[in-house]
Parts: C-alpha cells; structure tokens; sequence
C-alpha cells in the first residue's frame, strides 16, 4: 500500500510540475508578442515625430512669438522622440530577456524529458534481466545468427537468378562484333584484308601459242602481264 501511494504522489507532482512548465511557457510567449507589439507601435510613433519635426523646422517664421513658438514645438517634439526611443531600447532588452527565458525553459522541459527516458531504459533494462538470463541470451544470439546465415543462403540464391545485366564492357564487345557483321572485308584484329583490283579483260585467258617456248619463240609483253596476273591470284 505504501509504494502504491507513493507511485500516485509521484505521478501527481509529474503532472503538477508539466503543467506549470506548460503555464510559464505559455506566460513569455504572451509576453513576448505582446513587446513585439509595442516595438512596432513605439517605431511608428518615432517616425510620426520625426515627419513633425521636418514638417516644423520647414515653417518660416517672421516675429519672435512665432520664432519662439516653433522653439519650443521642437523642443517637446524633441523631448518625445526622446523618450520613444529610450523605452523602444527597454522594449528591444526585455524582448531579449524573454527570449533567453523562453529558451531556458524549453532547455528544462527536455532536460526533464531526458531524465525520465532514463529512468524507463533502468526499469526496462532491470525487467528484462531478470525475465532473461545469460543462457537465453546466449541462445537467442546463436538462433539469430543461423537465421542470419540462412537469409545469406537466400540472398546468394536469388543473385543467382538474377536477369543477365550488361555493363560497359559488354557493350564494346557487342559494338565490335557489330562492325564485324557489318564490315565482312576486316579481321578479327582491325586490320584490313588487303585486295587487287583486277578488269575483266586480264580475266580472259590468254590463247595457247602456236610455238613452243623452248625453242627461242619472243613472247609478248600482253601475254606475260596476263600470266603474271594469274600466277598472283
């Protein structure tokens, strides 16, 4: 019953003190829009007294009780803008201040966060100590491990059936043998296949002589271009 009461004692300062932050938080929010405002409406008063001012020094003046008059509008107008900006500096350092404030806070909320999902990892490790002992531990890891192994099998399975890919290398390959089935006059290396370029009338056959050669007979020089030619062939 005691650790029952105290577990509810702790729960009701946690949601005191979340509230609480929540309302201060909330307070130097309000407080800090709200000195927005005024930095907004002291900027524009300022500007308002300083469109007077030109507006005053612009008069032209012809007795003294004017000259003295115009004196003394610059001077309040003077005085007012004066004081307009000295309470827009107040205004711009406690802006600041609530900010840095602010800031704080939001610092402590998750420092507080911090600290209780520290304290639930301690609990959370402690149960599972005690429902888990190094044995069952160790045996969990080994069953992990032969699952590990089996989805390596798998994965090794599947990269086996994969769809053939090809890479740049392959493609310079297919376009070699492209140029290959293109071009039948070159090798296999490149090189060109060298080629004699013969007329139809040096494929006629020469007619046989009517001498025989070996007995001195002159042949002509048309025959023995002929013969040569077919000799290369």
């Amino acid at each position: 019953m005691g650790a029952l009461f105290s577990d509810c004692f702790v729960n009701i300062q946690k949601k005191r003190s979340a509230k609480h932050h929540k309302n201060t938080n909330a307070i130097l929010r309000q407080s800090g829009d709200r000195l927005k405002e005024m930095q907004i409406k002291y900027q524009r008063d300022i500007q308002e007294v300083e469109m007077a001012i030109q507006s005053s020094q612009a008069e032209v003046c012809n007795t003294k009780f004017q000259q003295q008059s115009k004196k003394d509008r610059l001077m309040s107008l003077l005085k007012k803008r004066r004081t307009m900006k000295h309470y827009l500096n107040v205004c711009i350092k406690r802006n600041e201040q609530v900010l840095a404030k602010t800031l704080a806070c939001e610092a402590l909320e998750v420092n507080a966060m911090q600290v209780t999902a520290l304290k639930q990892t301690a609990k959370a490790f402690e149960s599972f100590t005690k429902n888990n002992s190094v044995e069952n531990l160790e045996r969990v890891s080994d069953d992990l491990a032969e699952h590990m192994n089996a989805l390596s099998e798998i994965d090794d399975l599947m990269a086996d059936n994969l769809p053939l890919s090809f890479d740049d290398n392959d493609h310079e390959e297919l376009l070699k043998e492209l140029d290959e089935l293109s071009n039948p006059f070159h090798g296999k290396n490149g090189a060109e296949v060298s080629t004699i370029n013969v007329s139809v009338d040096m494929l006629d056959m020469p007619a046989p002589p009517t001498a025989n050669p070996e007995l001195g007979l002159q042949v002509t020089p048309l025959v023995e271009k002929k013969r040569q030619v077919i000799q290369a062939l």
